[in-house]
C-alpha cells in the first residue's frame, strides 16, 4: 500500500487519514497556560481562541512578573473588556477544571482580581489601563 502520509515516524494509508486537521483537534483538546505575555503574545488569544487562553502569574518563581503582576497585565491587555479579562484571567481555568467561581470569588479579589478591580491608588477600575 503506497504511504500517504505522517506525523513524525508513523505514516499512514489514505483508509487511516486522520478525520480531523491539525489544528481542529488542536482546538478541541488544548488550552494554552501563559505566565506573563507581552501585548503581542496576548493577542494571540484571538488565534488561539479566546476560549482556550488561560493566564497565570507563575507566583513566587524569579522568572514571573511578581511584584510587578498588575503592571505586566495592564501592559499584556490594554484595552481589553473587563468581561474577556474574567475570561482569560479566570474564567476558562475555572471551567476547565471545574473549579467553583462564587466559592473562590473573595479569594480573587484579594490576588489577581484586586489589579483588575482597582488602580494603583484604590479606586475602582474595570478594565486595565
Amino acid at each position: 500500500a503506497k504511504k500517504t502520509g505522517r506525523i513524525g515516524e508513523l505514516k499512514y494509508d489514505a483508509d487511516r487519514l486522520p478525520p480531523l486537521k491539525p489544528s481542529e483537534y488542536f482546538a478541541r483538546n488544548c488550552w494554552v497556560g501563559v505566565s506573563f505575555p507581552s501585548p503581542s503574545e496576548a493577542a494571540a488569544r484571538n488565534a488561539i481562541g479566546v476560549d482556550r487562553f488561560m493566564w497565570g502569574c507563575d507566583y513566587p518563581h524569579d522568572e514571573s512578573t511578581w511584584p510587578n503582576t498588575r503592571e505586566g497585565l495592564r501592559r499584556a491587555f490594554a484595552g481589553t473588556d473587563a468581561a474577556e479579562l474574567q475570561q482569560l484571567l479566570a474564567g476558562n481555568a475555572a471551567g476547565l477544571y471545574r473549579f467553583d467561581m462564587d466559592a473562590g470569588l473573595a479569594l480573587g479579589r484579594t490576588v489577581a482580581g484586586y489589579a483588575l478591580r482597582h488602580d494603583v491608588n484604590g479606586h475602582e477600575a474595570y478594565a486595565l489601563k
